[in-house]
């Protein structure tokens, strides 16, 4: 057996819907246990919980990383890991545990809080900060991790010390690089927006049976030969170094002729006292007519409409305002724990917040005072 050989094929829809399968090699997925393992600081007097599906890449860390280092891996049963009270008895009794920012909501909303021997993983989709304050400050640590598939699961890491506007993808895990480049693949200037690309051992051979996909997203660079995976993320490189994930570049909706990035309304709700999470869809009202911008809302003190739209024009243009928010209970999530925007049931009557309806501790962005409403993960 080499480095090159094939280790795993993993198939994943994206973000396109298409499944495709990821060519992993023996050489990348041994390069990342080395690196996320010295990265974390995991040895063998850890127990690390192992709670996620198998049909999602980051169930291997949890299996695979412990066994590297003579850690313990606590395997929770189908049953535990679909009940958020039983999960979170489980993970009280770990010290290390992985989860998607919507599933450390759910366990946070059982009461559940990481004990101060706990190092929590986050990683999967944006965290926001609300969500991290809430894990950070308790926790023997919070990690954000960003990684595709195509990457060997986590391509970056980044402990918080403290939580500002936005969550930084970390640095590059050992043997990766990120590369923020413009539509030309130049690099991109400390201030500005481009689309992330990775390099590395980690990046996959490519996908099974589709050498037309592998050649769409797997490219050279002109000038240097790098090999590199065209991500499909919008970031902004700040003048520190640090990389925020601003939304993907293929999930863009378009209501009443604007293109709109739901990510960027996402973030001014999620700053909002009394909203823990947010995600914004095109959705039609009752099933009929022309989309919407609909924005589903999750949190103990959600403020009513009016309220939700002053906060959000004042820091977007008002095509970005939603036409309507619909307040949940939670989020409904894939088998992989991600927000499952496609069971998200329909705006109706019955369901929208209304103005005038506003709860009496209502309040202003939690950072309104402290930072700009431009830079959120």
């Amino acid at each position: 057996m080499t480095a090159a050989d094939l280790a795993y094929t993993l198939f994943t829809s994206g973000s396109t819907g298409d499944p495709k399968g990821v060519e992993i090699s023996h050489g990348a997925l041994a390069d990342f246990l080395t690196g996320i393992g010295g990265r974390l600081r995991v040895t063998a007097d850890d127990t690390v919980l192992a709670h996620t599906t198998v049909a999602f890449d980051i169930s291997l860390l949890e299996l695979l990383l412990p066994l590297t280092v003579g850690a313990t891996v606590v395997l929770a049963s189908r049953e535990t890991a679909a009940d958020p009270y039983r999960l979170a008895e489980l993970a009280s009794g770990v010290s290390v545990a992985q989860a998607t920012p919507s599933l450390w909501r759910l366990l946070l909303g059982t009461g559940w809080t990481p004990h101060a021997g706990l190092t929590v993983l986050s990683g999967g989709e944006a965290l926001s900060p609300a969500t991290a304050e809430r894990l950070h400050e308790p926790a023997r640590a919070l990690w954000n991790l960003y990684g595709p598939t195509e990457a060997t699961i986590w391509a970056a890491a980044h402990r918080v010390g403290s939580v500002g506007a936005f969550l930084p993808l970390g640095e590059p895990l050992p043997h990766m690089e990120l590369h923020v480049l413009d539509e030309e693949l130049n690099p991109c200037a400390a201030g500005s927006t481009g689309e992330l690309y990775l390099s590395g051992t980690g990046l996959a051979r490519g996908y099974a049976g589709r050498p037309d996909l592998t050649r769409e997203v797997f490219v050279d660079h002109p000038a240097t030969g790098t090999r590199l995976y065209r991500t499909g993320d919008e970031v902004r490189l700040h003048a520190d170094g640090a990389v925020e994930w601003l939304g993907r570049t293929d999930a863009q909706v378009k209501v009443r002729g604007h293109r709109i990035e739901p990510a960027e309304i996402e973030r001014v709700l999620e700053r909002i006292d009394g909203v823990t999470a947010a995600v914004v869809v095109a959705a039609r009202f009752e099933g009929r007519g022309e989309p919407r911008l609909t924005a589903y809302l999750v949190g103990d003190a959600v403020p009513g409409k009016s309220r939700l739209d002053a906060l959000v024009a004042a820091a977007l243009p008002a095509y970005m305002v939603p036409d309507a928010y619909v307040d949940l209970d939670v989020l409904p999530l894939t088998d992989n724990g991600k927000v499952a925007r496609a069971k998200l049931p329909p705006p109706t009557r019955d369901s929208i917040l209304r103005s005038g309806e506003e709860p009496e501790s209502a309040a202003g962005p939690a950072a309104e005072s402290e930072t700009s409403p431009g830079s959120a993960p």
